[in-house]
């Protein structure tokens, strides 16, 4: 999860005209913090290297995926610093889900996690705002999976997705196998493909159809 995420936030950092500032939190931090640690006090590397990157909170959006380990679920997490916003992406948002019960995880996680932003902020001086001031939300209507197994693979998708600027998710079930061929490629390869599917193309990069040809 987090070396294809980290694709994701090299792609902005190798063409940073082209795509959206993101910064990509890895889900061990989600971890640590849900834990209620003290980040200063980690030896993360991750946690350790916050003060070499200043522009963190300058970040159009911060991109996490979270394991809800609650439900043994993954979900895509996008933040706003700028609009005070927290949106999750759930791929499987059933009728038999208790969403009283789905709706209070998610506060849990997003006020712990503003928690964390919040003192990170107080370090760079920057007010982020009390967490009652920030909006909360669970998407609704986007791609749902019709399985137990692929949560992972839909919330890096929406992570993708988001990162370009778009929560056009042209994707469904159907498009999931070879997603994850095209996604384990990539990873091969130490580079995100361009998304001919979407109709983006930047910065003139082309793909031969044999890269997509899994």
């Amino acid at each position: 999860m987090n070396a294809y995420a980290f694709l994701i936030q090299q792609r902005y950092e190798n063409s940073p005209t082209s795509f959206m500032s993101v910064s990509v939190i890895p889900t061990y931090c989600i971890q640590f913090i849900m834990g209620g640690s003290d980040w200063e006090t980690d030896s993360n590397s991750w946690f350790k290297n916050f003060d070499k990157n200043p522009a963190f909170l300058d970040s159009e959006l911060i991109l996490i995926p979270v394991h809800i380990i609650e439900r043994k679920h993954w979900v895509a997490a996008a933040i706003s610093i700028k609009d005070r916003y927290f949106k999750f992406f759930d791929s499987l948002q059933t009728n038999n889900d208790n969403k009283k019960a789905k709706k209070q995880l998610i506060k849990r996680y997003a006020k712990k996690i503003h928690a964390f932003l919040y003192k990170y902020g107080q370090h760079r001086q920057i007010d982020l705002g009390e967490y009652r001031a920030w909006a909360i939300s669970n998407e609704q209507n986007i791609p749902q999976q019709d399985n137990g197994n692929d949560c992972g693979i839909y919330a890096l998708l929406f992570i993708e997705y988001l990162s370009r600027g778009t929560t056009k998710f042209d994707f469904q079930q159907s498009d999931v196998s070879k997603m994850r061929k095209i996604m384990i490629y990539e990873l091969a390869i130490g580079r995100l493909l361009p998304r001919p599917f979407t109709g983006e193309q930047k910065n003139n990069q082309k793909v031969t159809e044999s890269e997509y040809n899994f």
